[in-house]
């Protein structure tokens, strides 16, 4: 097993012979280079049956389903599921930072590359808010950002909360969050939070949201809309401070959901097939 670096900036590749089960890699070497890069790509390890599952619980609990009605379910308990559909650009983002159920960590499972593009694109959001002109720093350090949302699914519900019947009370309990459901099931919603979170394990601000993949969704606190000419400087931004993970079979990528933004670079075939778990509380 070797083990080096991803980025010179963030991340970690840890490296197998092609034969080395994956569940024999050390929990606490995992959980050592998490903390202290935001990301390891595992590189080489032979995986059997639900050694991805297996592997992935080992490091917290809470995995969640994403609600989105378009993305497959892969595991029987349906917390293994999919990306989203479609070959198009992804713009880099954190993972539901548009709601209060965001995940700490997301994992990523290469079944089949794309024959060409497809990579995941990576963006250390404390990077990026360091590299910030201030004028572009301004809007987000003075107001938080609104996402609202007009009758999403009731599956979406269901997802997130577990037990639909109980959804109003536990909804009603979570700070800067308006909702309403509707006759049909189907939920609106109004969520607050800023685009600038501390990272969970650096302890420093990272510019980690969902602003650019939620273009219709995403307002300034007041309702405004959020410029199309800051929304193209910030894409800008997160491109040239990009890193793209190459998948081969067999890759498994740990993302801390509270640092990086990732993203998909467009591709061409229909072969690519990468699946996600969420999980919502790191046990570490």
């Amino acid at each position: 097993m070797e083990i080096a670096k991803l980025t010179p900036a963030f991340g970690a590749i840890v490296e197998g012979d092609g034969s080395d089960p994956l569940l024999e890699v050390p929990t606490e070497d995992v959980i050592r280079l998490f903390r202290n890069s935001g990301a390891v790509l595992l590189r080489g390890f032979h995986l059997s049956g639900d050694a991805f599952e297996r592997f992935t619980e080992r490091f917290g609990t809470d995995f969640l389903i994403n609600g989105n009605t378009t993305r497959e379910t892969v595991s029987e308990d349906g917390k293994t599921q999919t990306v989203n559909p479609g070959s198009g650009l992804i713009p880099p983002h954190a993972e539901m930072a548009y709601s209060p159920f965001r995940p700490d960590i997301l994992w990523f499972h290469c079944v089949q590359p794309a024959e060409r593009g497809g990579a995941t694109v990576l963006c250390d959001g404390s990077s990026l808010w360091s590299r910030m002109k201030p004028a572009t720093r301004a809007p987000f350090s003075n107001s938080r950002v609104r996402y609202i949302f007009r009758n999403l699914p009731e599956q979406w519900l269901a997802a997130f909360t577990g037990r639909p019947a109980s959804a109003r009370a536990m909804l009603s309990t979570i700070p800067d969050l308006d909702f309403e459901i509707n006759e049909d099931g189907s939920l609106n919603l109004e969520y607050k939070v800023s685009a600038v979170v501390t990272a969970k394990y650096a302890g420093v601000p990272a510019f980690a949201n969902s602003v650019l993949v939620e273009d219709k969704s995403a307002h300034f606190e007041d309702g405004t809309p959020i410029p199309r000419a800051l929304r193209l400087e910030l894409f800008s931004l997160a491109c040239d401070a990009a890193h793209y993970v190459k998948w081969r079979a067999g890759d498994i990528l740990m993302v801390d959901n509270s640092r990086l933004m990732h993203g998909r670079e467009p591709f061409a075939d229909a072969s690519r097939q990468i699946h996600v778990r969420l999980c919502r509380k790191a046990g570490f």
